[in-house]
């Protein structure tokens, strides 16, 4: 759970090393962390564990309309997916880490966090413009997201 003291950092590359509790990036932000080419959700999970072992917390690797791989702060890794997309991405990474912030600060765990993050995210690309999203609409996508293991 997110609470008071603790840091969620989306970033290019700057503040990493400060070891957030939550380090979310998309895939291109993620090759230049990692060094390695990141397309689909197999290569963000690969770059998700690497950032996990480099941070301790949780790690997110986005990957537009492949989804999301994250690392929970246990070491679980969980890929996860909405069979939707929306034609407007811009501000989809900032509404995915707000669903996710939101989650884990009503006391969701890292499973139920990362829906509700592929919701908001997926919701935001629905509607011109950048972090307008329907919450309804993001709740009912992230009940249908598609989590594994």
């Amino acid at each position: 759970m997110v609470r008071a003291g603790r840091a969620a950092l989306d970033t290019r590359e700057a503040g990493v090393e400060a070891r957030p509790d939550v380090v979310k990036v998309n895939a291109e932000e993620a090759s230049a962390m990692v060094g390695r080419s990141v397309r689909t959700a197999a290569d963000a999970a690969e770059a998700a564990v690497t950032l996990h072992e480099a941070t301790g917390g949780a790690a997110i690797v986005t990957v537009g309309r492949e989804g999301a791989a994250m690392v929970a702060p246990d070491g679980e890794v969980l890929l996860g997916r909405v069979e939707a997309a929306g034609r407007y991405p811009v501000g989809s990474g900032d509404a995915f880490l707000a669903g996710l912030v939101v989650a884990l600060d009503g006391g969701a765990g890292w499973r139920d966090a990362l829906a509700l993050a592929l919701g908001a995210g997926t919701a935001n690309a629905e509607i011109p413009g950048a972090g307008v999203l329907d919450p309804h609409r993001a709740r009912q996508l992230a009940a249908a997201a598609l989590i594994s293991p």
